[in-house]
């Protein structure tokens, strides 16, 4: 995952035209912490994910090297599209696992990584 995800970083830095202190400037992440991430020499922690993704306007889940599309849009609007009142999430996980073998273990993992930041921002949401 370092290695694809220092790729993709850079990529993103890339096609934003932003250089790495701009980005430590925009994110509140150590020069060095960047350097290391684009080195691949170590990945960065979720909250760090976050903010890089935020200020990269990528989804979280590409910075991770999923094979999905770019665009942040599309897995924030699965989750903004997900209502409490329509979906039990214990539902929905159990569906889930009976199609698991049905699909890929990156669409699984795509899955699994929506389940757990929609999760986190519905509880987030009610505090």
């Amino acid at each position: 995952m370092k290695e694809k995800f220092s790729r993709r970083l850079q990529q993103a830095m890339n096609s934003n035209f932003i250089k790495p202190t701009e980005l430590s400037n925009k994110t509140g992440i150590g020069k060095g912490v960047i350097s290391s991430y684009l080195s691949g020499k170590y990945k960065p922690s979720d909250k760090n994910l976050e903010l890089l993704s935020n200020a990269l306007d990528v989804s979280e889940a590409w910075l991770r090297g999923y094979d999905i599309e770019i665009s942040k849009d599309k897995v924030v609007s699965i989750s903004n599209d997900i209502n409490e009142n329509e979906v039990d999430l214990k539902e929905l996980k159990a569906l889930i696992k009976k199609g698991l073998p049905h699909i890929s273990q990156s669409e699984a993992d795509v899955i699994k990584f929506i389940m757990k930041k929609t999760i986190k921002e519905y509880e987030n949401s009610k505090k």
